[in-house]
């Protein structure tokens, strides 16, 4: 009270002033630095956000945010957001430093004005050639930000994908991502439709939660064993766990659709792939039959934060309890947990186009990026003037 400290029997009275302090433990971070890559003189900043920040202050994500950094350690202070990635999403972000400059990019943004491109590392050898899914988007649990396919009640959305570079084991593949439309999750969700997840993405490519095929075709697991009787995980660097016996796929009620091929405008054509949900349940009962889903996925997340908590080390270097709150330490995430392999690559509109270097997980798309600039420039020089 003004300034000193008091008993709790203190009578506040007029003009006092009252102050307090938070103690307070945000998640742990990656230590990799956002950085600036360009600045327009009508003010458009231009950043490449690691993975693992979230863009505005949210839940215990306070100073470790996208806005929060910019404000603190860049020095800016009116900052529009003009594009959101996810949390666990790095890359290309475009921010207004004036209201004017951000309107202007959200118009050209709804107006489907500005080209994104991802890249991202998928589980499986993905097939070769232009693949487009258009299958319609909805929201199933906000609280975690989960999101399905669902013909009757999604809202339209359309991603293009094609295959970069393949490991040579064939567990991996790097894919180029052109999304169409902007819903929440859009190249995450498709790609689980499709049978190829980002391969470390705790949603949409989890075993434990959805089961061997995990999702495929927007198919709902009709029976797991319970959480409880899987073993504790003590590693949980990746989230792509021992497979889980699970009943075979039900039946369509109609046969599995693949639209001829159709072109893109490009020389190309483009396999329009279209899947079949889970026919088990009725459509107008999609919530119920998600409630299991979301509920497992819960207890998935409860059980993760557990073992995290029941392996945590008690050395001298990593104290079990912070010594002013009693709050567990946790031990720190591995690389692949604080990201998925999901990169905003470049954004490209009327005019101008930016893009960021890629992480190292996406190295071999380096190497199919060059080969294809190599061969442009070839076949310029091969055409008779």
């Amino acid at each position: 009270l003004n300034h000193e400290k008091v008993e709790l029997s203190t009578v506040v009275r007029n003009s006092d002033l009252v102050t307090h302090f938070i103690h307070r433990h945000e998640p742990p971070v990656t230590t990799q630095a956002l950085t600036i890559v360009r600045e327009t003189e009508d003010g458009l900043l231009v950043i490449d956000k690691p993975g693992s920040i979230p863009v505005h202050p949210t839940g215990r994500y306070n100073y470790n945010s996208v806005i929060k950094i910019l404000e603190k350690k860049h020095g800016y202070r009116s900052l529009f957001p003009i594009n959101r990635l996810d949390r666990l999403t790095s890359g290309l972000m475009l921010v207004g430093l004036n209201a004017d400059v951000a309107r202007r990019m959200e118009m050209d943004l709804s107006a489907h004005r500005i080209q994104k491109e991802y890249i991202c590392r998928v589980k499986g050898a993905f097939p070769a050639g232009r693949i487009v899914c258009e299958q319609p988007i909805r929201v199933v649990a906000h609280k975690l930000s989960l999101n399905c396919v669902d013909r009757d009640e999604g809202k339209p959305s359309l991603t293009e994908f094609e295959l970069m570079a393949v490991d040579d084991d064939k567990m991996h593949s790097i894919v180029y991502c052109r999304p169409k439309t902007g819903r929440t999750h859009q190249i995450r969700v498709h790609l689980q439709f499709l049978g190829f997840p980002i391969a470390n993405d705790p949603l949409y490519c989890n075993r434990e939660v959805w089961g061997d095929d995990m999702g495929k075709g927007g198919a709902l697991p009709l029976a797991l064993p319970p959480l409880s009787d899987l073993p504790t995980p003590t590693d949980t660097s990746t989230v792509d766990t021992p497979a889980i016996p699970s009943p075979p796929p039900p039946a369509p009620a109609s046969a599995e659709q693949v639209k001829p091929p159709a072109a893109n405008g490009k020389g190309k054509k483009a396999n329009r792939m279209a899947g079949t949900t889970n026919t088990s349940f009725p459509s107008d009962q999609s919530s119920v039959a998600w409630g299991p889903l979301v509920r497992r996925m819960e207890e998935w997340k409860t059980k993760q934060e557990l073992a995290e908590l029941v392996d945590a080390p008690a050395n001298a270097d990593a104290p079990r309890k912070c010594d002013k709150c009693a709050d567990p330490f946790m031990p720190d995430p591995t690389p692949e947990q604080l990201c998925i392999w999901l990169h905003a690559w470049r954004y490209s509109g009327p005019g101008w186009s930016y893009e960021t270097d890629l992480p190292q997980w996406a190295s071999r798309a380096v190497e199919h990026i060059d080969r294809v600039k190599y061969q442009k420039e070839t076949a310029k020089c091969d055409t008779p003037q």
